[in-house]
């Protein structure tokens, strides 16, 4: 028995390093240098989070902007500065999505997930740019402390307590306040349980916590509407019906094949899915509709919203929004191949061993494809070259 327990030790550690060492890789690897310059987009976030003044007038995505607005006060405004904020998030998004999907598929499946987030084209160039885009994983966070709690006995208390401060938070992410409300009608009566065994003391300070953290954004939204406009992601002007029908349709054909217009994020008019992460998806879809009907009635009203939000504005990043429900079925597809190659080969350890083989193949591969695209073939590409050019 120790010696099993030295060898899962070792395992997991291999695992972690490995991890680790990817995200460090992916994320810092020629932060400020990988571009010439900035992009118009990221000049403006800089230029949003120059001061205190400037984010309390606008404190849109004020988390990310008060980091930047930290390493400007420091004398940091270059490329790598302005951009570490993101990656900043992006690690913690990470760390919430793991937390996820280690609960419902496993630890070993989890981390493959993670491995398989991290290698997405799409959000190692989101995590990488100092626009503040990456926030629009925030949902992630209170979904983290949402399961944090549900298995918590001793830090119940405090994890509720981070709960409150991440529904705070994200009401200052564009779009996220539709998907806490989808959140809160799927999950009512367990916050009516959570918030009953907080007692009352602990349940006064996290509301009182989330009116504190709320009073900047009140007062911006009261001195000029259009903060809570754009909170809400309602457009101006707000289209016909023939334009919104286009831009839903072509924000479903981003994911799996080409986007209405090149943007910053891609390369050409590249789709946000490949074909390894569309025939997980599928089989992941299937495997919860068939265990997990509920919680994939969530996703998909979560994946919807994002859609009708990016079409409504014509805007496929918003797209960014239902991201974790894809890592999440992706994620699940991987689980159900892994439980039926089990299912076949329930005793022999052989087959056991090489589908781990074959799993952590498919990670890594997919993860080099990953840093090809993001980090070799999309700076180079003339489009980007043409548009990262500001100092």
């Amino acid at each position: 028995m120790p010696r099993q327990l030295r060898l899962s030790s070792v395992q997991k550690f291999l695992v972690a390093a490995v991890i680790l060492t990817s995200i460090f890789f992916v994320f810092f690897w020629r932060l400020g240098s990988l571009t010439v310059g900035l992009s118009p987009a990221e000049a403006a976030a800089r230029t949003s989070s120059k001061s205190f003044d400037i984010i309390l007038k606008n404190p849109i995505n004020a988390p990310h902007k008060l980091l930047q607005y930290s390493a400007q006060s420091l004398g940091y405004s270059g490329a790598a500065a302005m951009r570490l904020a993101s990656v900043i998030f992006a690690a913690i998004m990470l760390l919430c999505l793991y937390r996820i999907v280690r609960v419902w598929f496993g630890a070993f499946i989890g981390a493959v997930g993670i491995f398989l987030a991290i290698g997405m084209p799409w959000f190692i160039i989101l995590s990488r740019s100092a626009t503040p885009d990456i926030m629009l994983l925030t949902p992630l966070m209170p979904a983290a402390a949402y399961m944090w709690m549900s298995g918590a006995r001793r830090y119940f208390k405090f994890a509720f307590l981070v709960f409150c401060i991440t529904i705070a938070i994200n009401f200052y992410i564009p779009g996220a306040i539709w998907l806490m409300a989808l959140g809160l009608i799927f999950g009512f009566r367990f916050l009516r349980q959570v918030v009953t065994q907080a007692g009352s003391a602990i349940a006064s300070v996290g509301g009182l916590l989330i009116i504190l953290l709320m009073v900047p954004l009140v007062w911006a939204s009261f001195n000029n509407w259009h903060v809570l406009r754009d909170l809400l992601l309602i457009p101006s002007p707000w289209p016909g019906l023939l334009a919104l029908l286009k831009g839903t349709g072509w924000a479903v054909l981003s994911l799996p094949w080409r986007t209405r217009e090149h943007i910053d994020f891609i390369i050409a008019r590249f789709p946000l899915l490949n074909v390894t992460q569309m025939v997980l998806i599928i089989f992941g879809t299937y495997a919860m509709l068939t265990q997990a009907r509920r919680e994939l009635l969530l996703l998909g009203g979560v994946l919807a919203a994002s859609i009708v939000l990016a079409g409504i504005n014509n805007n496929p990043v918003l797209l960014t929004l239902g991201l974790p429900v894809l890592f999440i079925l992706v994620t699940a597809g991987l689980k159900y191949l892994y439980a039926e190659w089990h299912t076949i080969f329930p005793r022999n350890p052989l087959p056991h061993a090489l589908a781990i083989i074959l799993i952590c193949l498919l990670s890594g591969l997919y993860l080099m494809f990953g840093i090809r695209y993001s980090l070799i073939a999309w700076p180079h590409t003339p489009e980007n070259r043409q548009l990262y050019m500001l100092k």
